[in-house]
């Protein structure tokens, strides 16, 4: 008989303020059903770093890294009881992710993220248009290097390194000519030979 799901949210996963469930490092070889030394190379190696989060001291992971991760396994493996109980895990992360609780949590979020969006052009603190080199204009805005729809973490969406000031007239050619999508993380498009 597998655990309860209730056990997996209570002793193995924590949900934080940014919405997302996380699984702590320390409790793969319980979710992988693997030794302490195999759940440690699956963190390490095989689950994406982007999706790892300390918290207080305590390493962990989106449980959506995990999901992916045990949805796979459960589709290779060739013991069907693995199979079953990878499945099984799978399953309930996704039922605790879409918990009233969860929820809840994500639209308290949303609420505090539409708040926050407008001040990512101040908080960036350049004066001048930062693909132009004009200053910036009454109409000016922020825009986000990753579209939003396309990069969905809600604390990316307000990290202002995320983005760039630009005036009006260069955000709509940005949106016009689908600039955004044309970005890669970390790096930033010549905007200049688009203009």
């Amino acid at each position: 008989m597998y655990p309860p799901v209730s056990f997996f949210q209570h002793s193995q996963i924590s949900s934080e303020n940014d919405g997302n469930v996380y699984v702590p490092q320390d409790s793969m070889n319980t979710i992988f059903n693997t030794t302490k030394k195999r759940g440690q190379f699956i963190y390490d190696n095989q689950l994406d770093d982007e999706d790892k989060r300390n918290f207080n001291g305590v390493s962990a992971i989106k449980s959506s890294g995990v999901v992916g991760l045990l949805d796979k396994r459960s589709h290779e493996t060739r013991d069907a009881e693995d199979a079953d109980l990878d499945r099984y895990t799978r399953d309930s992360l996704i039922r605790i992710g879409d918990s009233d609780q969860a929820e809840t949590v994500r639209r308290k979020l949303d609420t505090h993220t539409s708040k926050e969006l407008p001040k990512l052009k101040k908080q960036r603190g350049t004066k001048y248009d930062e693909i132009t080199g004009e200053p910036l204009g009454k109409n000016s805005a922020f825009h986000h290097l990753n579209e939003k729809e396309l990069f969905t973490d809600p604390v990316d969406v307000l990290d202002e390194n995320r983005g760039i000031n630009v005036n009006l007239d260069t955000h709509k050619k940005i949106h016009k000519q689908g600039i955004g999508a044309a970005l890669v993380p970390g790096g930033v498009c010549n905007f200049n030979k688009m203009f």
